[in-house]
């Protein structure tokens, strides 16, 4: 919230208060006033939270909008700037600063201009850092790394000291293209803050701070020596008589009891506090991979956001300009008395100014589960170890024991395998070439595959627990036994529990272990 005075806020909640805008675009010199400007058409939308779970992330460029009627000048791409007071005696409050992004009317033949702007963050969340990733030396604390982004960038940052300024990280982010956006939110989450560019130019790490919700006699509560009166912490206080509607869940969210951060593999890579609330899954952060004492990083965040309860809830009601994200609401209804906080909220009008304010968000976190990022980051590294330990062997694999857990891709070749023993438990593929494999001993647990291609397969016994495939075709077949669990080959044909090769008659035949030969 802005920092002034109950009879400054006063001016704002009154209907009665003249209200001014004033719009400047300082290359041009030119100034916007109330009357070069469409009536109530502006509208400024800031946000620290987009998702359902908070992530603690933010970094959201705030938009401003609005009309002006006669203009006849270009300003797509130039610097604006603007302010909001309230009567000739109320300060001018800073309202948005940032760039022009669209413009309506180039040809200056209609009569309304519509204008979109996007304040200074988004350059930033755009920009493209790599060389200056890429030239840092590690190890490097989370603090030296914010500071040397932001003089990078050209941004002012707020002075603060995070929780995790001290913590040590390695180099972790491979990206061929790093962007901003990914750096700066990076730092917000380690540190369990919201990021957002604030009205008095300065990037701001937003916290959420733990709400009071006041504590009043009653026939239960009484002054004592341990219990007082208290007042709400509320930035603002909503009443019924200046609402003009309000959503709110009938729960509130449940306070963050641990913090899981989650490595480059999927892995937990530290973690700190019980499972007696809800757990904050710290996830695809690349910073965090790099991490050199994770636990105490996540301990850390846990400090920072383990308070972090409220009512989610949706208000409507008058505006007030000098509230702003991560603010805390006390919302009187008929019925209830709502604490929540603004994650986002949408100023719109002049004279007759109107907020939205919103926090909503689920009773309980989702569970984590790993992203598609994460699951690829996985699957390379089993890759890349697997091409160490085979390239140890010097591609000599005749006395291994090979065994693998599991295969999922669009297309497999295996030129050549030779094992003493050779376990795949699961294959699940679009197309399988086998150029050849030698084994004594072959077992597929779940082979399953569109297309199979065998060049070559020999090995005393193979057995087949689940095999499904529209297309087989094999050249060479020689086992001693085959077991093949009602295996399904294209066609719906299904094939009796056993094949033996049998020399004499130079093929194999279908065995039944009851019955014997069946020919």
């Amino acid at each position: 919230m802005l920092n002034i005075s109950e009879e400054q806020k006063d001016l704002y909640r009154a209907d009665s208060v003249q209200k001014t805008i004033t719009i400047t675009v300082p290359s041009l010199n030119i100034e916007l006033t109330n009357e070069d400007l469409v009536a109530e058409s502006v509208q400024l939308t800031e946000r620290i939270e987009t998702e359902a779970n908070l992530m603690f992330k933010g970094c959201n460029a705030s938009v401003f909008s609005f009309q002006v009627a006669h203009f006849n000048q270009d300003i797509r791409g130039r610097y604006i700037e603007a302010t909001i007071q309230a009567g000739d005696e109320g300060l001018v409050l800073p309202l948005f600063s940032g760039y022009v992004q669209e413009q309506s009317n180039i040809t200056f033949e209609d009569y309304v201009t519509d204008i979109t702007a996007y304040d200074a963050l988004l350059p930033v969340l755009r920009a493209d850092v790599t060389a200056w990733y890429n030239g840092l030396t590690f190890p490097i604390t989370l603090k030296n790394f914010r500071n040397s982004f932001f003089s990078y960038v050209g941004m002012t940052q707020e002075e603060i000291t995070l929780v995790n300024d001290s913590a040590q990280i390695a180099k972790s982010i491979t990206d061929a293209t790093i962007k901003g956006e990914t750096i700066i939110k990076a730092i917000c989450q380690l540190n369990g803050r919201f990021g957002m560019y604030g009205r008095d130019k300065q990037f701001h790490y937003v916290k959420l701070g733990s709400i009071n919700a006041g504590l009043f006699p009653s026939e239960s509560t009484f002054p004592s020596d341990e219990t007082f009166p208290a007042e709400p912490n509320a930035s603002e206080t909503i009443r019924k008589s200046t609402y003009s509607a309000i959503d709110y869940q009938p729960y509130d969210t449940l306070a963050i009891s641990r913090v899981s951060i989650i490595g480059q593999n999927g892995a937990v890579k530290g973690q700190s506090g019980n499972t007696s609330g809800d757990t904050f899954f710290l996830t695809d952060n690349k910073l965090a991979w790099g991490l050199q004492n994770a636990a105490q990083a996540a301990a850390n965040i846990l400090d920072e956001v383990a308070e972090v309860a409220f009512t989610p809830a949706h208000i409507e009601s008058g505006g007030l300009p000098y509230l702003e994200c991560g603010d805390i609401l006390l919302a009187n209804t008929r019925i209830n008395a709502i604490t929540s906080y603004i994650l986002e909220r949408t100023l719109s009008g002049i004279q007759a100014l109107q907020d939205s304010y919103t926090g909503q968000i689920d009773e309980k976190r989702t569970p984590y589960t790993p992203s598609v990022q994460t699951e690829v980051n996985a699957n390379a590294s089993a890759i890349s170890t697997t091409n160490s330990n085979l390239a140890t062997t010097n591609n000599n694999l005749s006395n291994l024991n090979a065994k693998v857990n599991r295969i999922d891709a669009d297309y497999a070749s295996i030129g050549q395998l030779n094992a003493l023993s050779a376990e795949i438990n699961s294959v699940k593929i679009n197309y399988a070439t086998i150029n050849q494999l030698n084994a004594v001993n072959a077992k597929f647990n779940n082979l399953n595959a569109n297309n199979i291609t065998a060049g070559r397969l020999r090995a005393s016994y193979i057995d087949i627990q689940s095999f499904s495939s529209v297309n087989l075709t094999v050249n060479n077949l020689r086992a001693i036994s085959l077991y093949a669990a009602c295996p399904d080959v294209g066609g719906g044909v299904s094939l009796t529990p056993r094949w033996q090769w049998f020399p004499s008659y130079n093929r194999y035949m279908l065995v039944s272990q009851e019955t014997g030969r069946l020919g």
